[in-house]
């Protein structure tokens, strides 16, 4: 890959050389213009889509843009309207967001070779991208993998430092690529929700293409340490059958509650549609399961008993734009420290609390983030 400048790529060593500073750096200095920026992501995904907001916001209190994203839905879960907002609103002098510069997997392994191809012929034939949003650990792995010339930042994908997709929490061990790295995240959700409910056995319900992605060794670790049983209990998703593959998922949760004896469960992102959920929640409150959901507000508003918050995601958004502010003033985003001290509070289903029979102590539900007091889909 080649970076598009005025002066080609040939002239940005020559001024790389000359002042002694960095290709990034040099780039910056001879476009004269807006940084153009595409977003790669790996799917619809509702977390994706509050870190983008939450990014924009970042980027209009640092300066960076003039105006972010408002009055946005709050029934949707992909970022495409996200990024035409900032298409059109954005402004500012240091970045174009581009509008056709909005690339998704949609989790699915031949729309990734697809989508995968039409980047990496745009960046080698057309030449005009100079900043990579990353969001998904595929993604990621393509971008970094294929790109070393343009800026590329992962705004989010799943446990980067045991993926692989870097080699440390400080570093992500590639010049023009940074990935946000959550420090003890999984770990805090187990802990918090051990201290709500004192559970003698915790199962982590996960599909097996996904546990390097669940945050199991945090949760595993916090339950080592704390003399609590653990079992991690994963199904097979075939992505064919929506309905087989959630009846793997109700399978795997019975055989650990049945089977295994597990006394609680988390929950990392799973496929299951609005009409299934109530299956999986009325099962989980008719045997008195507590249950966490790793996603957050997306399945605890449907149902599931309580959940990460969203309030530290405006933290992330911040630490996301200091980030490209650091980037677009020439620092090499492999310079970057990656490490984010994730901060959140909780949100709780008060309607799934009540089927179970348990009543959240005071201290709790002033506590919490968001209470909801119905198993609706919707996210208000």
């Amino acid at each position: 890959m080649q970076r598009r400048s005025l002066f080609g790529y040939a002239g940005l060593l020559g001024l790389q050389g000359i002042l002694g500073i960095s290709s990034a750096q040099a780039a910056f200095m001879v476009w004269g213009r807006p940084a153009n920026v595409i977003l790669v992501t790996g799917g619809d995904f509702i977390r994706y889509r509050r870190i983008l907001i939450n990014t924009a916001n970042g980027l209009e209190k640092v300066g960076l843009i003039n105006q972010a994203p408002t009055e946005l839905s709050k029934e949707r879960s992909d970022t495409a309207d996200v990024w035409e907002a900032l298409v059109q609103y954005a402004g500012g002098s240091r970045l174009k967001f581009l509008a056709d510069g909005h690339y998704d997997y949609g989790f699915d392994v031949k729309r990734r070779e697809k989508v995968r191809g039409e980047i990496l012929r745009r960046l080698q034939e057309k030449q005009d991208v100079d900043l990579i949003l990353v969001f998904g650990t595929e993604a990621s792995f393509d971008m970094c993998e294929a790109v070393k010339d343009i800026p590329i930042i992962s705004l989010g994908s799943s446990d980067p430092v045991k993926m692989g997709l870097v080699k440390s929490a400080e570093r992500s061990g590639q010049q023009n690529f940074h990935a946000i790295v959550e420090e003890g995240f999984y770990r805090w959700q187990a802990e918090v929700f051990h201290t709500i409910f004192p559970f003698k056995k915790l199962a982590l319900i996960t599909a097996a293409s996904r546990v390097d992605k669940s945050g199991a060794d945090g949760v595993k670790a916090f339950c080592r340490d704390s003399d609590i049983g653990f079992e991690l209990q994963t199904y097979i998703e075939s992505r064919k059958d929506e309905e087989t593959d959630f009846q793997e998922l109700l399978d795997a949760v019975t055989d650990a509650v049945e089977i295994k004896g597990c006394d609680a469960v988390i929950f990392p992102w799973f496929l299951a549609s609005r009409e299934q959920m109530p299956r999986l929640v009325n099962y989980l409150a008719e045997k008195a399961i507590p249950a966490f959901s790793q996603t957050g507000i997306e399945f605890v508003s449907q149902g599931i008993l309580l959940g990460a918050g969203e309030e530290s995601l405006e933290g992330y958004g911040l630490f996301e734009a200091d980030v490209i502010s650091q980037v677009l003033d020439g620092v090499d985003p492999g310079t970057i420290p990656q490490t984010f001290v994730q901060r959140s509070r909780l949100a709780i289903n008060l309607y799934t609390a009540a089927q179970m029979g348990w009543q959240p102590p005071f201290e709790l539900l002033v506590s919490v983030e968001r209470a909801y007091t119905t198993q609706s889909p919707h996210l208000n």
